[in-house]
């Protein structure tokens, strides 16, 4: 989105986005590019090693959400987020491409994350499909 844009709309952000982003924006510029180089190091290794797999499934997310009430502070909101993206946050840091499925036999509002490397969409999306067939089929 770029620094200038960031902080020129910063108001019309909501607080829990303000305070995900003002951590980003109090780092110096010198320092980001020294942690893209690691980002772009650490992508090639993973992607390296895990070339042999056609794709990396896990739960979306760890927990389901509580009552709205439970989040009635930033910190609160900012603490649920961080645990409720743990498990999407390494496709965005690995830049892989990815999806979530419905779990549509159980009843808890959770799904299935199907991620594969960058560029691999259609791959992902017939591995998708073929899961979700294999989900909704008839026992």
């Amino acid at each position: 989105l770029g620094r200038k844009r960031m902080e020129g709309n910063f108001e019309a952000l909501d607080p829990v986005t303000q305070a995900r982003f003002s951590a980003a924006l109090a780092s110096p510029a010198d320092k980001s590019h020294a942690v893209t180089a690691e980002l772009t190091a650490l992508r090639l290794r993973v992607r390296e090693r895990t070339a042999r797999f056609d794709a990396w499934l896990t739960p979306a997310t760890p927990l389901v959400p509580g009552p709205l009430t439970a989040y009635s502070t930033v910190d609160s909101a900012l603490a649920w987020n961080r645990r409720a993206l743990r498990n999407t946050r390494p496709g965005n840091v690995f830049d892989q491409c990815g999806v979530s499925l419905p779990l549509p036999h159980t009843a808890l509002p959770v799904g299935l994350q199907i991620l594969c490397p960058a560029g691999e969409d259609a791959k992902l999306l017939a591995i998708a499909c073929a899961i979700e067939s294999a989900l909704n089929s008839p026992e």
